[in-house]
């Protein structure tokens, strides 16, 4: 779609609050009303000058408006400018504000399937003076006329409309109201407004009305989302050579039982505050059961150190938790060819001990998940792992069971080494060998991995916790918090105010602490960036220096933590989020998403990056990701030399693992981003693999083809 950008721009700046509010009042009239009843997703805002008036005060929106932000907002808008000229991205942006500020009331947004695809519509109600909305339209299809595909004007329903030749793109205004989307999702809203239709309307939809009977009847803005009509629309667009089998991931996850998802927000003081509702088929569906009936237990809050950047409570069924961990990580695994299932079931029976007989019973419902940024800041190249503390405390109810199965686990692999091999990097590394550690009368279990000392997965049974971290030290911190508690959690300021808007009696809990994100981001990146500035200054290349970045305390006064709670009640459940910063609302359901499986999310990034740096072809791809960031400061530019961005360390292939040469990959310089995409950009050096090598391209994409392909594709991209 080459013009959705500009005419999608009014709902996309509208959500970003990115134009000045208006001071119209008006009521608009039930957006519902013209949608189908078969509308996939609905979003709206019933007043935008109101919605806009909220969030001046509000996350970015209203640090980009602080007075601190002026030499760098002034230093954007030229730079701007100078590269878009007539027509550019800041004329655009500028357009869509001076509609804004016509809006008397509100804005309505939705997804409709039909035979041809999936449809989308926007409806914005203009009111009786309707020139601001023409003007833009006007300015739109102009520029659409300027790239060659000059729009068509027809009539729809007895109304002027212009469909542009673009995948058929139309816009309109009628009776106060300007209607965009494709032409079939206009003509249906053009045919009901001149009572040429009487289809049935979303807002006659039961699944419809229920869900937004949840909802307040005035909130800033309000999703509905139907989940089975979504999950028939993927069905339908997963083609058969997929991968995922999407009706068993809906079985897993809960997702067919999902009758419809509404979210709703509201602001308060300086934040915004969403409520996530889904609606299941039944009290005794699948999801309830993976969300969990139990209530968390916040003083169980003081195990987390205070330093922690994420924090999530559960309280859940340890089986179900188990069941949809052992699901998943076999599926990962299996694209490796790796068998999990079948190597569990094999330790399993040979050692005399079942996860499910011994272990799970030993586990209560209760756990927390936590990510802290140690000392000397995450790092640089693999801040997943290298510079993460991740660690897991589950509840557990008989110790001596549980260390009784976790040792006759151990003495099995300890004396069978070879069930390990399943675990073996690819490229023939070698399998993990499982170490005990002893910390008085605590044993420490963990895996030592050979070239990865930073990650050595690792759990010990202390203090009525079963702990699972990310390496051995991290757990060894654990235990001495657990035994003599530190600063906690619950000693944050930032942490209380952010609790105080979510619900008290929480089955699940998440927290972001992006206060201390930008001590972060403030301690390690600023300095840098400032320095950066500082030069360009110094060398006539730039307007802006190290003191026009505001303060830390600046920053701080627009952001706050971003807050999770979830709650069940019958066949609901309610997730109230608090989300400072703006942007959280469409995301909601992730965020529920991640406080349900934040410890086995933990264990599977963990695996995925141990997957990742010794694979070569994912060797490459980190290399390719790397030089892509790289052009973002050099206008699309390819570093002159790769050394310039990538470590030595990373450009020893890891099938190699004394290399012949220093660097293992040779790099071709001169190209840009804009560069034909199968041009090649970084390929192995001869003799890494025996029949072929892998190669990395302009547009992102690794490869391995044989030595024969390769020499005749460098002759000919040389020529």
């Amino acid at each position: 779609m080459r013009h959705s950008g500009f005419i999608l721009a009014v709902f996309a700046v509208v959500l970003a609050r990115l134009a000045a509010a208006g001071e119209q009042g008006g009521t608009f009239r039930n957006p519902a009303d013209y949608f189908p009843a078969d509308t996939i997703l609905y979003v709206e805002i019933p007043s935008v000058s109101d919605f806009i008036e909220s969030a001046k005060g509000t996350g970015v929106y209203g640090l980009w408006q602080d007075n601190s932000m002026s030499a760098i907002r002034a230093q954007f808008e030229g730079e701007k400018e100078a590269a878009g000229g007539e027509g550019g991205a800041t004329e655009t942006v500028r357009w869509a504000k001076d509609f804004v500020n016509s809006i008397p009331a509100g804005v309505a947004f939705g997804l409709i399937p039909s035979p041809a695809g999936v449809q989308w519509l926007v409806l914005v109600e203009v009111g009786p003076d309707d020139s601001a909305a023409r003007a833009f339209l006007d300015k739109v299809y102009a520029r659409e006329a300027s790239l060659g595909t000059p729009a068509e004007e027809t009539e729809i329903a007895g109304f002027k409309a212009r469909v542009s030749p673009v995948e058929g793109e139309c816009g309109a205004i009628a009776e106060g109201m300007l209607v965009l989307g494709t032409k079939e999702a206009v003509t249906t809203v053009l045919r009901r407004i001149s009572a040429d239709s009487n289809a049935p309307a979303l807002s006659t939809s039961v699944n419809f009305t229920k869900s937004v009977s949840f909802l307040s009847p005035r909130p800033a803005y309000r999703m509905v989302l139907d989940a089975p009509a979504l999950l028939a629309q993927l069905k339908n667009a997963a083609s058969s050579e997929t991968q995922a089998d999407i009706d068993r991931l809906s079985d897993l996850f809960g997702v067919s039982e999902i009758d419809t998802v509404s979210l709703e927000g509201s602001f308060r003081l300086s934040g915004v505050i969403e409520r996530v509702y889904v609606s299941t088929k039944s009290a005794d569906a699948r999801f309830i059961e993976l969300v969990g009936r139990p209530v968390f237990d916040e003083k169980r809050l003081v195990a987390v150190p205070r330093e922690a950047v994420l924090c999530g409570g559960r309280a859940s069924d340890p089986k179900a938790a188990y069941d949809m961990w052992k699901t998943v990580s076999a599926g990962l695994a299996s694209h490796l060819g790796i068998d999990i299932g079948n190597a569990l079931d094999s330790v399993q029976e040979k050692s005399g001990v079942s996860i499910e007989r011994d272990v799970l019973p030993a586990i209560g419902p209760m756990n927390l998940f936590y990510v802290r940024i140690p000392e000397g800041g995450p790092s640089a190249l693999l801040p997943s792992a290298a510079g993460l503390e991740q660690v897991t405390l589950f509840e557990v109810t008989d110790e001596k069971a549980l260390n009784s199965a976790i040792d006759k686990l151990v003495e099995y692999v300890e004396l069978n080494p070879d069930s390990l091999e399943i675990l073996a990097p690819p490229g023939g590394g070698k399998p993990p060998t499982v170490e005990t550690a002893t910390l008085g009368t605590i044993k420490l279990r963990y895996l030592s991995i050979k070239g990865a000392a930073f990650y050595s997965p690792a759990l010990a049974v202390s203090n009525g916790y079963l702990i699972y971290a990310s390496n051995k030290e991290t757990v060894k911190t654990v235990i001495d918090n657990l035994i003599a508690p530190g600063p906690s959690i619950l000693d944050i300021e930032d942490y209380a105010r952010v609790r105080g808007a979510l619900a008290k009696d929480a089955v699940q809990l998440a927290y972001v602490s992006l206060d201390r994100l930008v001590d972060l981001f403030y301690d390690y990146a600023v300095p840098a960036l400032s320095q950066r500035l500082d030069s360009r200054h110094m060398a006539g290349k730039g307007e802006l220096t190290g003191a026009d970045i505001p303060p830390a305390y600046i920053v701080k006064r627009y952001i706050d933590g971003i807050g999770a709670s979830v709650v069940t009640t019958g066949n609901l459940v309610d997730t109230r989020i608090y989300s400072p910063t703006g942007f959280v609302p469409l995301g909601a359901p992730l965020v529920f998403f991640a406080a349900t499986g934040a410890g086995e999310a933990a264990a599977r990034q963990s695996a995925e990056w141990e997957v990742e740096v010794v694979a070569p072809r994912a060797r490459l791809q980190k290399i390719g990701q790397i030089l892509q960031v790289s052009t973002v400061e050099t206008k699309g530019r390819f570093p002159d030399k790769i050394t310039d961005v990538i470590s030595a360390q990373l450009l020893q292939a890891p099938q190699d693992p004394a290399p012949e040469s220093p660097v293992d990959y040779e790099y071709v310089p001169g190209y840009t981003t804009s560069s034909p995409g199968r041009r090649v950009l970084v390929y192995e050096r001869k003799g890494l693999n025996p029949d072929g090598r892998y190669v990395l391209f302009v547009d992102g994409s690794v490869e391995f083809i044989s030595e024969g392909d390769f020499e005749a594709l460098m002759g000919e991209k040389s020529e």
